[in-house]
């Protein structure tokens, strides 16, 4: 039946899920940034002739993490708004999880439901049709697309700072004042307040509006190699 996962105990339960999966895995994660062993994992599962298919938030998967994925085969990845969900699982059990695939995650405070289809069928069955419903409406991309993608917010980065007062929201990185204590963008800040954890690790530095691979928060939301240009740049 259903059982409780402690951090280290769902960052198990994921690893046997790819492990163990005989036909399919699916990943389901807003944000990724595999370590070494993620990786080594899922490729070892698609060279076994697994279907893996993954699915991520629009424009959070960086072009060098994609380029590492596309090296592996039987490997499909999508990518939908608004994704906040984190799921994984085979043909028999399922973990879901506040647990990103990230490395910062593996330090975090995090937890999960491990579902096994004989003993939960109903909640394995009704997971699964939603994360199918997800995947099918979700869109497929190539590496190229996901270049151009980050070079056009590089260019739009070297605009923006033109305006002095232009900060970056942490989630998104949309244009946003700059204000340390409101790092977030409207519609982030919206999805943030529902956990309202300042320590959660976020995507981009409020300052510069570079990646920051989750090193920065609500609570941090600027780079610490930025900090004293930020300092001196808004007086703060």
């Amino acid at each position: 039946m259903a059982s409780y996962r402690t951090n280290k105990e769902t960052q198990a339960a994921i690893e046997s899920i790819i492990t163990n999966a005989d036909k399919q895995l699916i990943l389901v994660s807003p944000y990724i940034k595999l370590t070494n062993t993620w990786l080594a994992r899922i490729k070892a599962c698609a060279e076994r002739g697994v279907k893996v298919k993954i699915i991520h938030r629009a424009g959070e998967l960086k072009s060098d993490e994609l380029s590492l994925l596309h090296t592996i085969k039987n490997v499909e990845i999508k990518s939908t708004n608004n994704l906040h969900a984190k799921c994984y699982f085979n043909e028999q059990e399922m973990i879901i999880t506040s647990f990103n695939l990230l490395e910062s995650s593996e330090k975090n405070w995090e937890m999960g439901i491990l579902v096994n289809k004989n003993e939960d069928k109903v909640i394995f069955d009704n997971a699964m049709r939603d994360v199918l419903i997800i995947f099918n409406d979700s869109n497929s991309h190539s590496l190229t697309s996901v270049q151009n993608h980050y070079q056009q917010k590089l260019q739009h980065k070297v605009v923006a700072r033109k305006n002095i007062n232009e900060g970056f929201c942490i989630r998104c990185d949309d244009n946003i004042k700059f204000d340390v204590e409101k790092p977030l963008c409207r519609e982030c800040y919206e999805e943030w307040s529902e956990w309202e954890d300042d320590e959660y690790p976020e995507s981009y530095c409020h300052f510069s509006g570079e990646d920051s691979d989750g090193e920065t928060s609500f609570a941090k939301p600027i780079l610490k190699k930025n900090w004293k240009k930020a300092k001196e740049v808004f007086a703060l």
